[in-house]
């Protein structure tokens, strides 16, 4: 008898496991229930998010564990600069944690996340490679001095300028009002390098080359002419046909007039099934609208709404959950639904989730 009721505790513990373990409950399982293929045969990946919620970086270590083990992804393609694609690829590289120190805006968060992210190894052995596509932030002080100190490139005039800028310059981040003074670091750093072309642009570390730094032409304060330079760094990306892509950029870059996988298909000539867009719909953020009562959705920083009844019920069931980081496959489950932007998967996350209940 004693046998039998121990059995039956072990059966009843064995079944919470399973039922705690499914996909829609385990952050480890994350796309596993949901992916169809799509994912898996896609050129690009890309992750449309909402920027603002120290969670996200729990979510994307996640996010990217699972397209690297499963999905043959080989690089991140992040809106940044190139200067700090260049600072991450070597903290990966040498685990120098100095490098962190560049990144004012980085939280204990941020540096346990790529922490994590350092343990990724491709078949080749190789760990996956990270670029920037987007404007160049104050981390190119940090990023060019290192690339010139490690070549043995200091007696120059850019090296020079470099070093006698006090480290306080880093702090040239913290808002819009700082836009001249760190817009004015930034391009004198490219005036020097333009004013001797030959010697600068034959110097590079680590795959990086000054050369791509100083000549790249996404600017902060010009939407324009930002949107045509990260589509021109993507296009360079591209050329590069054995590797594969996630690309993480602002919702806003999907749900724009001009959307950037829209550039992606004319300039690349690529198939509409060749680029996936996965996007996160994030419930009691702060500037997040949720219109549960008017049966729509509003997505954060967007234009558009969702307004399919059965899609809007899917996310609120997954929102009552304590946490979970399972997709709504839009393409497969919803045919009919043609949202406004291109959306195959979301991603509901909820702010309230944190740490304790994601992990």
């Amino acid at each position: 008898m004693m046998q039998r009721a121990s059995f039956i505790k072990l059966y009843k513990l064995i079944s919470l496991i399973v039922i705690l373990c499914n996909p829609a409950y385990c952050l480890g399982q994350v796309l596993t229930a949901t992916d169809t293929g799509l994912i898996r045969r896609a050129k690009v990946i890309i992750l449309s998010e909402w920027h603002l919620s120290d969670l996200f970086p729990l979510y994307k270590r996640k996010l990217i564990e699972k397209l690297y083990r499963d999905d043959g992804l080989t690089d991140l393609v992040l809106e940044t600069g190139k200067s700090t694609a260049y600072l991450l690829n070597e903290y990966i590289a040498t685990g120098d944690t100095g490098i962190m120190r560049s990144f004012p805006l980085f939280t204990q968060r941020d540096r346990d996340y790529w922490k994590a992210f350092r343990r990724y190894k491709l078949p080749s052995g190789k760990p996956i490679r990270i670029h920037g596509v987007d404007f160049e932030r104050m981390s190119i002080v940090p990023a060019l001095k290192r690339v010139l100190k490690k070549t043995g490139n200091t007696n120059n005039e850019l090296y020079r300028y470099l070093a006698a800028l006090p480290d306080t310059i880093l702090n040239l981040y913290k808002n819009d009002s700082l836009i001249p003074e760190r817009s004015a670091v930034i391009q004198k750093c490219m005036s020097i390098y333009n004013s001797n072309v030959k010697y600068y642009s034959s110097i590079y570390d680590n795959g990086y080359v000054v050369k791509e730094i100083c000549t790249n032409t996404a600017i902060e304060t010009e939407w324009d002419k930002r949107f045509d330079a990260m589509a021109h760094n993507l296009r360079l990306l591209y050329n590069k046909k054995a590797h594969k892509y996630l690309l993480i950029v602002g919702i806003y870059h999907v749900d724009c007039p001009n959307p950037i996988y829209k550039e992606m298909e004319q300039e690349y000539q690529l198939q509409e099934n060749d680029i996936v867009n996965i996007a996160l719909v994030v419930k009691d953020c702060e500037a997040e609208a949720m219109y549960r009562g008017k049966g729509y959705v509003k997505l954060s920083t967007s234009r558009n709404i969702l307004n399919h009844p059965g899609l809007v019920d899917s996310l609120y069931k997954l929102y009552s959950l304590p946490c979970t980081y399972q997709l709504v496959d839009v393409k497969t489950r919803f045919p009919n639904y043609k949202p406004a932007f291109k959306c195959d998967y979301i991603l509901p996350i909820d702010c309230k989730w944190n740490d304790s209940k994601c992990n």
